[in-house]
């Protein structure tokens, strides 16, 4: 059996060894929520140059017709 001294000091580390593996598991969890909300805005900037490249070409056409037209 250890003395009272050596329990302290071991539970002391478990402890800290604790507090450390909560503290990654938090970085992970900010890395994750980081990683995604990066994707999502990738995600809509590529849909709003998509949308605006669409728009561009619609016009050119709707112009061409016009011209055609007349």
């Amino acid at each position: 059996m250890y003395d009272t001294a050596k329990r302290v000091a071991l539970v002391k580390q478990r402890v800290r060894e604790n507090t450390r593996r909560r503290q990654r598991r938090g970085i992970y969890g900010l890395s994750a929520a980081c990683m995604l909300l990066f994707a999502v805005m990738m995600q809509a900037v590529v849909v709003t140059v998509f949308c605006t490249r669409l728009r561009k070409n619609n016009k050119q056409q709707e112009q061409t017709k016009e011209d055609e037209e007349t």
